[in-house]
């Protein structure tokens, strides 16, 4: 039986450390080892967030669009909704959407510092679905149908997307 099936990344890891990269993720990539990285998550992850101008008037007061935490989120959508009385956040989330991306890209990394296996039966894990179940409300309907962000948000379908392309 063949051992050290994953090659250790820890010398690219030093030149990503250098280049900013973010000391959670560089956590992450340890895959429980204290010295070795063995995988670079953000290659994983491919979604960008897309806002439309008219969505920034509802950013909540003291909110980074950059910086955005779910919360802000939850209650950007919340002021939209109240003011448009339209539900214009979007996610893809379609059958051939890739919503798990997000998932597992985004949202479970950031509550449970995993990206899911590990963190997958937590505390965390339940605070993350509670939230968002709760962001859900202000989510168009028609997400379930959504694979692509490209034409909600440029028909105003929704103003604030998580979007990708296929790779």
């Amino acid at each position: 039986m063949r051992s050290n099936y994953l090659e250790d990344l820890s010398a690219l890891t030093q030149k990503l450390v250098t280049a900013g990269w973010p000391p959670a993720s560089r956590n992450l990539a340890r895959m429980g080892t204290k010295d070795k990285t063995f995988y670079i998550p953000w290659m994983q992850a491919t979604y960008v967030m897309a806002v439309n101008k008219k969505a920034l008037e509802y950013l909540p007061a003291g909110a980074d669009v950059n910086a955005l935490t779910y919360q802000q989120l939850k209650d950007w959508g919340a002021a939209i909704t109240k003011a448009t009385n339209k539900r214009l956040i979007g996610f893809p989330a379609g059958p051939n959407g890739l919503l798990q991306r997000f998932f597992q890209g985004y949202l479970y990394p950031s509550y449970t510092g995993s990206s899911g296996v590990a963190g997958f039966k937590s505390p965390e894990a339940v605070a993350m679905w509670k939230d968002f179940k709760d962001i859900w409300q202000y989510v168009n309907p028609q997400s379930t149908n959504y694979e692509f962000m490209q034409e909600p948000l440029a028909s105003e379908e929704v103003w604030i997307a998580w979007t990708t392309s296929r790779v």
